[in-house]
């Protein structure tokens, strides 16, 4: 909106789309406004519309998307039979691979590998519990129920449990709380199943790079030496990525990091978005370094 001010009166004049100047003019927006204005300032005031053109907005999705091409993540789970209730049946039968539980509420299943019973300072019982499903191993307390203390006491190694809890740390290592266990019985002819590997896109194409020679840590920042054609002769990039892990469904990447190599001569440095020139470049090693005199012609 931009405005002109005369003696006794104020032009004003709104730039709408013509959508917007339908609205406006089939609301009386114009006299709404002029109104208001006239009540808090000592002029009058008169609005007109100027039309601009729409702004195209670019489709979300530049091509149409296949029901086949999209992935779910299924969560892997081991199904129990013969539930016998100890705390509390609505724990059910089926229970998330060991291997997969990383943070928060969870429902487990194995067999024990190892039980063991202790006191706590205000001389209640409490257990210690191993299990193993065969993705993975998993330890960690119960603390025992009036109702149900003296059926977990009967429970041994190599029985099965299926147990909700919550998963968490202790002194830097996992450490699950049993908040209920029930007995079970594991199933004799379970097979695990594969992690789930993420796709590429659909739009990505697999390219075979020519093989090069194998270039160590130590050759490439050795100035004595002279490095292969490969490395010389040829463009590229060089990726360094940070991630929480290794595992595609908890961890994630936090950090990408390049450096564009042109023949080795030319290298510009990307970090965090910022591109670095060689100069800026020997300007940051300088800075951590005063006595720092030049960069090695292949860095």
């Amino acid at each position: 909106m931009y405005s002109t001010v005369f003696p006794e009166i104020v032009t004003y004049k709104l730039r709408l789309t013509p959508d917007g100047n339908e609205y406006v003019m089939k609301n009386g927006i114009l006299s709404v406004i002029n109104e208001h204005m006239a009540r808090k300032f000592c002029n009058d005031f008169s609005g007109s519309v100027d039309i601009k053109e729409a702004e195209e907005i670019p489709p979300i999705l530049t091509r149409e998307v296949f029901e086949s091409q999209l992935q779910k993540i299924e969560a892997r789970t081991i199904k129990v039979s013969d539930v016998e209730v100890i705390d509390d049946k609505s724990i059910g039968d089926t229970a998330t691979y060991i291997e997969d539980v990383v943070s928060g509420d969870a429902v487990v299943c194995g067999k024990i590998t190892e039980i063991v019973e202790k006191e706590s300072k205000n001389g209640k019982p409490y257990f210690l519990i191993r299990i193993d499903d065969t993705t993975g191993r998993l330890s960690g307390l119960y603390f025992t129920k009036k109702y149900s203390v003296e059926k977990i006491k009967q429970l041994k190694a190599d029985d099965d449990i299926i147990a909700r809890g919550k998963m968490g740390e202790y002194n830097g290592r996992p450490s699950f709380t049993f908040d209920k266990i029930n007995r079970c019985v594991f199933p004799t002819d379970f097979v695990k199943k594969p992690k789930f590997k993420k796709k590429a896109p659909f739009e990505y194409s697999t390219v075979f790079p020519e093989p090069a020679s194998t270039i160590k840590v130590k050759s490439v920042f050795d100035t004595d030496s002279a490095l292969p054609e490969e490395l010389t002769s040829t463009d590229y990039v060089v990726f360094d990525i940070e991630t929480t892990g290794l595992d595609v469904i908890p961890d994630s990447v936090t950090e990408i990091g390049t450096d564009i190599f042109d023949g080795c001569t030319n290298i510009r440095a990307t970090y965090k978005g910022k591109t670095y020139s060689y100069a800026e470049r020997l300007e940051l090693y300088r800075a951590i370094d005063s006595n720092y005199q030049d960069l090695p012609a292949h860095l």
